[in-house]
């Protein structure tokens, strides 16, 4: 039998799923569906730790490729540094790092030492301006006492991918996700892919 929290927990889920996206914001399952069936099928996916990884877990489907995580016992910034691995271990397969917007920052100094390696790198980041997990229990189990877990400050992303000469994207319509993701994948060069993702959206 469900306990009373878990079923209050699981219709608030269900509510939100069902809510309108703020503007400039993509549901995190139509993007990574489409990163799903975008990607070729000897690819390498790395998902850092968070919403992102649950999203990555529920919703990409691993055909004849990898799926690299740390399964909830690493911390955050795992998938950057994960992808530079995979991608040297594997320099013909496309390969892939999905984070959230804090993970990134953790190992974000990786693209540098891509850079000075030639090791392309494609990162996708899902921005939501929270430590989005955090961020989701504190709303569900301690009645949205946030604490510590806004981080509206963050960097230029698209300054950040300049500065290692990397392609910038950026997702803010659900309607473009197909075409920015393909256009992503398909560039020969090291890319970053930026998401706007609503903070109140749900792993």
């Amino acid at each position: 039998m469900m306990r009373r929290e878990d079923r209050a927990a699981a219709e608030a889920k269900l509510k939100l799923r069902r809510r309108e996206l703020p503007k400039g914001c993509v549901d995190p399952e139509t993007v990574i569906r489409s990163l799903s069936s975008h990607m070729k099928k000897d690819a390498v996916l790395t998902v850092d730790v968070g919403q992102n990884q649950i999203w990555a877990c529920s919703y990409y489907q691993v055909r004849d490729g990898s799926f690299l995580t740390s399964g909830g016992m690493g911390t955050m910034g795992y998938a950057v540094p994960a992808a530079m691995g995979a991608k040297l271990a594997f320099p013909k397969k496309e390969v892939v790092a999905v984070c959230g917007d804090a993970g990134f920052q953790m190992t974000m100094m990786e693209l540098g030492t891509m850079h000075q390696y030639g090791v392309p790198a494609k990162v996708l980041i899902f921005k939501n301006n929270t430590l989005g997990m955090v961020y989701q229990y504190q709303k569900l189990r301690y009645d949205r006492r946030y604490f510590g877990t806004s981080i509206d400050d963050t960097p230029d992303f698209s300054a950040i991918a300049k500065a290692y000469e990397m392609n910038y994207y950026q997702l803010n319509e659900e309607k473009k996700t197909d075409e920015t993701v393909q256009a992503f994948l398909e560039d020969e060069k090291s890319a970053i892919l930026v998401v706007g993702t609503d903070p109140e959206a749900m792993a």
